[in-house]
């Protein structure tokens, strides 16, 4: 099963990681830098599923 994914993740090593990781599953994925980002995203393309990191 694809999904849509949206990644907030402020440091870009570990974005890219994700990102590589999820678009080798088949997903569509965007990748945000930081919380605000991530919120207008949200709003413009809720995504089906949230995760949140709050460390």
């Amino acid at each position: 099963m694809c999904a849509y994914v949206l990644v907030a993740e402020d440091d870009p090593k570990q974005a890219e990681l994700v990102r590589r990781y999820l678009c080798r599953e088949d997903h569509t994925v965007r990748v945000v830098s930081n919380g605000r980002d991530a919120i207008d995203e949200v709003r413009r393309r809720p995504p089906p599923t949230c995760w949140c990191s709050t460390s």
